[in-house]
């Protein structure tokens, strides 16, 4: 994954979940992308967010509804908002 990172010229505004109780993928690697992400000078305008919930596993999020978890509502209006701000990504469309 850090060599695709490494390789970017850019990416989009990005918000990670992950539960701090995942058996899968350890929290640790969500950790490292974001460091790893920030670290490089080309991507120092990246907008990444690491958001870590508690005691959750994998998936935790597979059930969650947006208006029913303020946490997943507030990084969607905030995901929403940067991707359809498409000039800031300097994307035009046809």
């Amino acid at each position: 994954m850090h060599t695709v990172v490494e390789e970017a010229e850019c990416l989009p505004p990005t918000t990670i979940f992950h539960g701090d109780a995942d058996t899968a993928v350890v929290v640790g690697d969500s950790r490292a992308f974001v460091d790893k992400v920030k670290s490089l000078e080309k991507l120092k305008e990246t907008e990444i967010r690491l958001v870590i919930r508690e005691g959750m596993e994998h998936g935790f999020d597979e059930f969650a509804k947006r208006d029913e978890q303020r946490w997943l509502r507030e990084q969607l209006e905030w995901v929403e908002g940067k991707w359809l701000a498409t000039s800031s990504l300097n994307i035009t469309r046809d």
